[in-house]
């Protein structure tokens, strides 16, 4: 005889709270504390911004204007002197590469 719905259903809502955890526990585990440091840092809005440096990333240029790409220049330059970042970690999207 198998459970009825009423009993499956609570854990089949359990099971799928507990699998992202699960999975973010181990990613957790696996990034090194200064990237996840970085990584934290790209959520939080600089007081000088109206968005976070995450949302700054993940949204398409609309415009490129000759600020916007010194703005870009600029924050690329300094990832490449922390270290933090290498040139295929920039999204296409944001540069072009001159070859």
């Amino acid at each position: 005889m198998l459970p009825g719905i009423t009993t499956l259903a609570p854990l089949v809502t359990n099971v799928r709270a507990e699998q992202p955890a699960a999975v973010n526990d181990h990613l957790v585990k696996q990034t090194p504390v200064q990237m996840r440091r970085e990584l934290l840092e790209t959520l939080v809005v600089p007081a000088s911004k109206k968005v976070s440096p995450l949302e700054w990333m993940r949204t398409a240029v609309a415009l490129v204007s000759g600020a916007g790409v010194w703005d870009f220049s600029q924050a690329l330059a300094g990832h490449h002197r922390k270290g933090s970042m290498r040139r295929e970690d920039v999204p296409l999207g944001r540069c072009q590469v001159s070859r």
